[in-house]
């Protein structure tokens, strides 16, 4: 069943675009509608598995990476995987009803490891420099060579061998 939600508010930007951020719907189907005025949206479902491991996120139009989409990728309909350590970590997705794959990097800065807190100035995980946290965001064939942004550690756990065992993070690349 549908779960109400609270009313939340938002101020549209030049452009006319409001956001509204669903990161904390708790897991179930959700039915979301906009309102400005009079006027009234289509209402949107948003389903919030409540899975182990998942990718969600949301591009602005005109993103060459996300295409203006907002996706979610969960188990048993896609393969999620988390690997790497708390330096250096990879979550990949493979979709295979939808034919989508995605790459998220999420790294320290060199010689450093990532604890929970935000991360601001991101560059290219792979190649970024003393000081720099990176970040990388591709998918399905499209990817960026230089990028900036930040993410937030929200929480964060490794095994005994070193590798990493849990990852909640949130990001934004440009």
């Amino acid at each position: 069943a549908a779960r109400p939600l609270r009313p939340a508010r938002g101020t549209a930007d030049a452009a006319g675009l409001a956001r509204f951020t669903t990161n904390r719907l708790a897991a179930g189907t959700h039915v979301l509608t906009a309102r400005q005025t009079t006027t009234t949206s289509a209402p949107v479902t948003q389903v919030v598995a409540a899975a182990e491991r998942s990718l969600w996120f949301t591009s602005q139009y005109g993103d060459s990476i996300g295409q203006g989409a907002t996706a979610g990728f969960v188990p048993p309909s896609a393969s999620v995987l988390l690997r790497g350590s708390a330096s250096f970590a990879t979550i990949s997705v493979d979709d295979a009803a939808s034919g989508q794959w995605w790459y998220v990097d999420v790294a320290a800065p060199p010689g450093q490891t990532r604890r929970v807190g935000s991360y601001t100035g991101a560059t290219r995980a792979s190649v970024r420099g003393p000081g720099e946290p990176g970040l990388d965001v591709s998918g399905s064939g499209r990817g960026c060579n230089t990028l900036t942004g930040s993410f937030t550690v929200n929480q964060i756990s490794t095994n005994t061998d070193g590798s990493i065992a849990a990852l909640d993070v949130a990001f934004t690349q440009h």
